[in-house]
């Protein structure tokens, strides 16, 4: 295949690692645990090894940028800050409220996760604004993505052609420290082939945490 014609981006996306606050709030600031840390240092070791990003993104919440520090620190790299890539707002204040799934009763576009919040449509349209910008400013290149589980969700189903106004009636099993791995043709792959063509390589990956697995 021309990859200047038909350029690909290898997007991998990880889940921050476990994040933990002495109060027991759950929020923008909640910073990684000890088990977080190891995590975030365990994914450096191994994207670094065998992947070699050429770029680092990260939302700008805490638990994402610190999940992302040791790789940069590996490949010598600062990361590129996105608001774009924060949580959909649940309105969930605590890992309590967090594991009763309030998530669940939001499916339509429409729908909020608070009366002040963004939609789901809304949130899937910045959502893959931020991806089609990686893409077309990242041809032919790798791009590792610090993000959330909502996040990569809704990276996926930009990349299988969802629009923002599809219901959501489905999730993928995301742990802490999973990467999700796409490759991404804008143009396609081939002559008189689908204008736009997705690779899904793996989802919610976990194997290189062997023993430091966890959910939330």
């Amino acid at each position: 295949m021309d990859s200047q014609q038909f350029p690909t981006t290898k997007l991998l996306l990880i889940r921050h690692g476990q994040a933990r606050s002495a109060d027991g709030s759950y929020g923008e600031d909640t910073p990684l645990s000890t088990l977080g840390e190891r995590q975030a240092q365990r994914l450096a070791e191994v994207i670094a090894a065998n992947t070699q990003p050429t770029t680092i993104y990260t939302s700008p919440y805490r638990r994402a940028a610190e999940t992302a520090i040791p790789l940069c620190k590996a490949l010598k790299q600062e990361p590129l800050m996105d608001h774009r890539l924060s949580e959909f707002d649940f309105g969930s204040n605590s890992l309590e409220a967090i594991e009763e799934r309030p998530d669940l009763l939001i499916w339509q576009a429409t729908h909020r996760g608070t009366a002040r919040s963004e939609s789901l449509g809304e949130f899937m349209v910045r959502v893959t604004d931020s991806c089609e910008e990686m893409i077309e400013r990242h041809k032919n290149e790798c791009v590792a993505v610090f993000a959330h589980a909502g996040t990569i969700d809704a990276a996926i189903r930009w990349a299988v052609g969802f629009t923002p106004e599809s219901i959501w009636q489905h999730e993928f099993n995301l742990t802490n420290g999973s990467i999700t791995e796409i490759d991404y043709w804008p143009n396609g792959q081939i002559q008189g082939g689908s204008p736009r063509y997705a690779s899904i390589v793996r989802v919610g990956d976990s194997a290189h945490l062997t023993d430091l697995v966890s959910i939330i």
